[in-house]
């Protein structure tokens, strides 16, 4: 009865650490904003462009995506500038506001003949196994190899990686010049190690452990994210009554506010199942370690080889 009443106690204090949250964040992006507008207005845009990034992170909306875009083509980067103007006019069409649409693509048209474009070629002979490319930690899919892609002016950090291979590193700077082109070659092959790290090394003596139906904390991870699924389940559905209300309601006004509701009562939900699926998946890991078989083994060795000292630590049950 001590483990339902924390566990409940648990759920509410989530639902209600929640919504407080969302109202922070919520009040800190408009600050943001606000202040971003003044920088911009006396002519700060390096120092606004932060201002309303963190602004739009927190609470997205097309004022602040149209207005962050306008600050990235003051400080010349107009891939990113266009980009956003994109967003603003995808955006703006799900919303219904044509005039927005038109004004965000005219702007975006604007800026492509002042778009500079990078081309990251992968050669055949290069495209070894599991080869994965990022740009400035990004990730480069491989439908985008050998395509004109925009991107900022200033310096581009390219790596390629693949299991078993070493990586490859290239910093580029991106200026005048209408499209750089980088080839990535194929990767080198890593130096094969001993894949045995506990050969010749003899078990310490055996270990106790308990049964595992013994094992109460498991039980109580278990129970918990019983209860705590139970209470997402009923944020999710209160969330939802919330938005078929909301559908019906005829006063705009109200309807925001429901449609807002429903929406924090379903982030609260889905945080909720979250975490009553890591302690469910906790309790069954504790219960399945301890249920093991009497005997546990640990077993940790320390090699020298051709490139260093190699240290292992392993358990066996």
């Amino acid at each position: 009865m001590k483990v339902c009443a924390i566990v409940v106690g648990l759920v509410v204090t989530l639902v209600v650490s929640n919504a407080r949250a969302q109202g922070d964040d919520i009040a800190a992006a408009e600050a943001l904003f606000q202040e971003g507008r003044q920088l911009m207005d006396a002519g700060s845009f390096a120092d606004a462009c932060p201002k309303l990034e963190e602004s739009q992170r927190l609470d997205p909306g097309t004022g602040t995506l149209w207005h962050l875009a306008r600050c990235y083509e003051k400080i010349d980067r107009h891939a990113s500038a266009w980009a956003k103007y994109h967003e603003v006019a995808a955006q703006a069409k799900r919303q219904g506001e044509p005039a927005k649409i038109a004004a965000a693509l005219k702007r975006a048209r604007a800026l492509e003949p002042k778009l500079r474009r990078l081309v990251i070629s992968v050669p055949a002979d290069s495209r070894v196994t599991g080869l994965r490319i990022t740009r400035n930690g990004a990730e480069v899919g491989p439908g985008a190899w050998g395509a004109k892609l925009p991107v900022d002016r200033g310096q581009h950090e390219i790596v390629a990686t693949a299991a078993g291979h070493q990586s490859w590193t290239k910093n580029i700077v991106i200026g005048e010049q209408p499209t750089t082109s980088v080839e990535v070659p194929k990767l080198a092959a890593q130096e094969k190690r001993d894949p045995d790290p506990w050969k010749g090394v003899e078990p310490p003596p055996t270990v106790e452990v308990k049964p595992w139906y013994a094992d109460r904390f498991g039980w109580v991870l278990v129970a918990g994210g019983l209860v705590i699924t139970a209470g997402g389940t009923a944020a999710l559905l209160h969330g939802n009554s919330l938005e078929t209300n909301a559908k019906n309601e005829p006063d705009l006004g109200e309807r925001d506010r429901l449609f807002d509701s429903a929406d924090r009562y379903r982030l609260a939900g889905g945080l909720l199942f979250g975490a009553a699926a890591g302690a469910v998946l906790a309790g069954v890991i504790k219960l399945a370690i301890t249920g093991q078989p009497s005997q546990r083994q640990v077993r940790a060795s320390l090699r020298t080889t051709d490139s260093g000292i190699m240290v292992g630590i392993g358990t066996t049950f």
